[in-house]
Formats: C-alpha cells, structure tokens, sequence
C-alpha cells in the first residue's frame, strides 16, 4: 500500500476511517469478495463511492437489457445492505444513462438508485425526494457533491473539471477516467473494475483506505487488488501528482492522444 499525508494538524486522534473505491461496473462478485475481506481487515465507519455503478454504457433501446442492468445494480446494492457499514454513493455518468433508459421504458420504479435512498445516502441524485446535497458523518465532517461548503468537508462527485480547493475543503474525491491520481488532497480512486467498454483489458484495480483525523489531517492509502497497477510521475505532468494507471501502460494518461482534458493541475 501508498499513500500520502495532508493537512497541517499533528493530531493522532482518528476521528474516522473511510473505504473508498469507484466504477463498479457490474461486477457484483468482486464487490462482495472486496468487502468481505476489507471490511474486516480495515473496519470503515463508511464506504464511500464514486459512482458507475453501471456496465450500461450505450443509449439503449433494448428494454430487456436495461432490465437486466438495473437487476444487476439492485444486487450491487443488496450487498452493500448485507454489510453493517453505511455508504455514501453519487452517481456516474453510466448510472444516469441508466435513469435515462428506465424513463424511456417507463420503468423508473425499478431505478435501484431510488430504492436505496432511503438513508439519504446519495449527495448528488436531483430526481429524489429525499435527494440531499450534504451529508453528515459521525464525527460531524460533511460529505458534499457542491462548491461553497462552509464547514470541513469532502467533496465526492464523479468527474469535474480541475480540483476542488476551498478552505474547508480536506479532500476532493472522485473516479470516471479509470485511473487512479493522488496529489494532496486530490485522490481519484480510480476504479474498483474496469470493463472493456474502450478496448482495453478488464482489470480489476483498487480500494483506498482514508484515515481523518482531529486538527484537518488526513491520511490516505490504496490497495492493488490484484497487483494490476503500477504508479507513475510523469516528467512532462509533473504538476499532476502520482498516476495509478496499468501496468502494461507506457506512459501517463495525459500523454496518450487525446489526454489533455483529463488534466487536473494547472489547466489550460
């Protein structure tokens, strides 16, 4: 495991510890192997989720396969309920596609995600009742999917451009481009399961581990599921941080052709 330390406070009084991971992509077997190992090992206050619950990544017009999907996102979910840990999701760009393709076959009373809102445990899901943008934890840190919080904070969205700084701001966490990045309290945790939706390899990646402590200091590490990843400083990206990117890849993510929106540090 890596990782790195951010914050002023020298504290060692832990107030909380988090198990955060993203995309999912309906691999509702390694869900379940991951929490029953790490849940025990590590015992999290709360899981945290980046989003892409989903494999659906396609406007469909198959009303059976949207079924399915959303029959396997309720088992994704029904894990996480198995587990005494609470969680704390926002959606993915696939998860909305899935919402648009279960009001399209007007079958939104099969939308996993507002079946398990319950707990208002989704901080950026608009089409609820019971949608909240701030949630609370235990030790009275918010978990926020919005700019201007004015109390000690996480921000948790899937992907949006550049880093969330604000002075009360511990972390900015988030996932979507299918690697992971750490720089200060930047951390994208990259993804638990990447399919093959754009021609690579399925892989299956990595969990972090975020300890928070009293006077804003924060702790957070990754475990390489199955030694798939390798870690990289780029020369020309430096500002970037640390890249947990394959291992058979040859360079950074923002390297490779077309890479430069994904830059998240001194964007241009």
């Amino acid at each position: 495991m890596r990782g790195e330390v951010v914050g002023r406070g020298q504290s060692t009084r832990r107030l909380l510890r988090l198990l955060a991971f993203s995309d999912i992509h309906g691999a509702v077997e390694i869900l379940e192997r991951v929490l029953e190992r790490y849940c025990l090992e590590f015992s999290p206050d709360y899981l945290i989720i980046a989003g892409d619950f989903t494999s659906l990544h396609y406007d469909s017009q198959d009303y059976y396969a949207v079924r399915r999907e959303a029959r396997r996102v309720a088992e994704l979910f029904g894990i996480l309920e198995n587990f005494s840990t609470p969680y704390i999701f926002v959606l993915g760009n696939r998860d909305l596609l899935l919402e648009q393709d279960l009001r399209y076959w007007d079958l939104t009373e099969e939308s996993p995600f507002r079946l398990h809102l319950e707990y208002g445990t989704c901080t950026n899901y608009e089409y609820s009742p019971v949608y909240r943008r701030v949630v609370e934890l235990r030790s009275g840190l918010h978990v926020v999917s919005f700019t201007g919080h004015t109390t000690p904070h996480i921000f948790l969205e899937h992907w949006v451009e550049g880093v969330v700084s604000e002075p009360t701001t511990l972390l900015h966490l988030e996932g979507h481009v299918h690697y992971g990045q750490f720089r200060n309290h930047y951390l994208n945790l990259g993804f638990l399961y990447r399919d093959d939706l754009h021609g690579g390899r399925p892989l299956v990646g990595c969990i972090w581990v975020i300890d928070v402590y009293s006077g804003s200091r924060v702790e957070y590490r990754y475990v390489d599921l199955e030694g798939n990843l390798k870690e990289v400083r780029c020369p020309v990206h430096s500002e970037e941080g640390t890249f947990l990117v394959p291992r058979y890849w040859r360079r950074c993510p923002l390297c490779y052709p077309g890479g430069e929106w994904r830059r998240k540090f001194g964007r241009r």
